[in-house]
């Protein structure tokens, strides 16, 4: 609220003794070089609407839920902020305004003023117009692409989250649901259907998606992949993956009512299960591409190719930091047509 008047010296604020700082001087994470986890925005033209700010990622350990978020400004004056800021779902993840529970929405911060746009009479929200949202959030999530890989990778050196202790007791207690003889018996009795049934089975479910199913696609390279949900019964597959009759699309069919799926309970647990169902397909489409012969173990080595793709992304964005490549990042940004 207080923030242009700490930062222009006309106001101090003193509590326990101790000078409050101005929330510029926010304790940043820093790039391989040493600088700060800090870019300016460069102005942004709305219709005649600007759009000035930063972008920062907060240390391992300096963050939280309640800090992260783009605090909104307009005219100096604050229209949303800590410990409510902005979140857009499209950066931050999530089913809410708090964001997804992960490093991203806990260190990713940044200021935004908003001159010129519409405010409610309330004072605390932009009202936007026609697809001005929609456009400042796929500006955002170009620019801040390389931050939110970094935000996501470095975790508090003092916080050992997978250390063996833990994987052990994970381990322990996922042993308690397989070690069972339910398990045991499904394992041994389970008859699978010819294989050619399986692919027609699947192919006709495609054949009777209709509109309503459908969640979304994701381009990917030269792959589309359509991410359908259905509710079936409890007894069809969680999941069913077959290409589409286009070239290079894949389907990707989850079974709400399949007992996994539907007893998954936390938003995160569902957002990492359709993850790997996609990884999942993509492997399987991309060895049978390659006409290598289709085996759990060259579907699992494609799979681990993709998995590392995160870890490079991280990397490639922590050297274009380094170099300082600031009109990159820039000149990146691709405005809306």
């Amino acid at each position: 609220m207080y923030r242009f008047d700490i930062l222009e010296g006309s106001l101090k604020i003193v509590f326990n003794g101790e000078e409050i700082c101005s929330p510029d001087d926010a304790a940043f994470d820093t790039d391989p070089s040493g600088q700060p986890m800090r870019l300016v925005i460069p102005e942004w033209d709305f219709g005649g609407k600007k759009v000035t700010g930063w972008v920062g990622v907060l240390r391992p350990g300096a963050g939280g839920r309640k800090y992260g978020g783009f605090s909104i400004f307009q005219n100096r004056r604050q229209i949303q902020g800590f410990p409510n800021a902005w979140k857009p779902r499209s950066l931050f993840g999530g089913t809410d305004e708090e964001g997804a529970n992960n490093l991203i929405a806990q260190r990713l911060t940044g200021v935004l003023n908003l001159d010129g746009f519409e405010v409610s009479h309330t004072k605390d929200a932009i009202l936007f117009q026609g697809d001005e949202e929609e456009e400042l959030e796929e500006k955002l999530y170009e620019l801040t692409t390389g931050y939110r890989a970094y935000a996501a990778k470095r975790r508090n050196p003092k916080t050992q989250l997978w250390s063996r202790e833990k994987v052990r007791d994970l381990v322990k207690n996922i042993g308690r649901e397989f070690s069972n003889p339910e398990m045991g018996d499904t394992l041994t009795h389970t008859v699978l259907p010819p294989l050619d049934n399986i692919l027609a089975s699947n192919r006709k479910q495609v054949e009777n998606l209709n509109p309503d199913d459908y969640v979304g696609s994701i381009p990917i390279d030269d792959i589309k992949v359509i991410v359908s949900l259905q509710e079936r019964s409890e007894y069809d597959p969680h999941v069913v993956i077959v290409a589409g009759a286009s070239q290079n699309c894949i389907h990707v069919i989850i079974n709400g009512l399949h007992p996994y799926y539907s007893s998954i309970e936390t938003v995160d647990a569902v957002d990492e299960c359709i993850r790997q169902y996609i990884y999942d397909a993509l492997s399987e489409y991309r060895v049978n591409q390659t006409r290598a012969s289709l085996t759990p173990d060259s579907v699992r080595r494609m799979k681990d190719a993709l998995l590392r793709v995160k870890e490079v992304s991280i990397q490639n964005a922590a050297e274009k930091l380094q170099r300082n490549d600031y009109e990159t990042l820039v000149s990146g940004l691709t405005p809306r047509r």
